[in-house]
């Protein structure tokens, strides 16, 4: 959500909710990642806090229905960003190298992107494709920017919002954006 003064994620359950705020300091991110100017959304939970169904604060955390990490089945221990985890730090670091350069075409760019950045370095990893054409990083299948990227099978899209009071442009791709012919679709308001 959005306007002249405000960018906020709502992270909804069926009974609970949490809503963070461009340059909130929460636990996935730390306080190095406090700017104010931009936020991202993927499809996990990063709120240390929700909100139940009678909008009462509450000390559950958002994120014990999924909080971007994997975990050894076994023990339990945290073993890594899983899919959504490492697409949003591709899009938090994508920010941070592209701040003021960001535009309609650059931001299509950065979702048809097939690279991943690491979480705490900011270093860039290409995907390669292998023979089945699955993307791999080394030598696993790993989400890129598109996320969990496999021709073989399943799709993912991509949604941007350029956001410039009534010139404000939605554009979206239906299926993988480094497949899309053409230009985006797109919603003007």
């Amino acid at each position: 959500m959005a306007d002249e003064d405000i960018l906020a994620v709502v992270e909804t359950t069926a009974d609970r909710f949490a809503v963070r705020y461009a340059g909130d300091v929460l636990p996935f991110t730390g306080p190095q990642w406090s700017d104010h100017d931009y936020i991202a959304a993927t499809n996990h939970f990063i709120c240390d806090f929700s909100c139940d169904e009678h909008n009462n604060l509450t000390d559950v955390p958002m994120t014990i229905f999924n909080d971007g990490y994997q975990y050894d089945p076994t023990t339990g221990e945290r073993t890594g960003l899983n899919e959504s985890g490492v697409r949003f730090w591709t899009l938090m670091w994508d920010m941070k190298h592209n701040y003021g350069g960001i535009d309609q075409y650059r931001a299509q760019q950065i979702m048809s992107g097939m690279y991943a950045y690491d979480k705490e370095s900011g270093d860039k990893i290409e995907v390669a494709e292998d023979e089945e054409g699955d993307c791999r990083i080394y030598g696993s299948i790993r989400p890129c920017t598109q996320g969990w990227l496999s021709h073989s099978g399943g799709t993912c899209d991509a949604k941007i919002a350029v956001l410039h009071g009534k010139n404000t442009i939605v554009y979206w791709t239906l299926g993988n954006p480094s497949d899309w012919q053409g230009a985006w679709d797109e919603y003007r308001f």
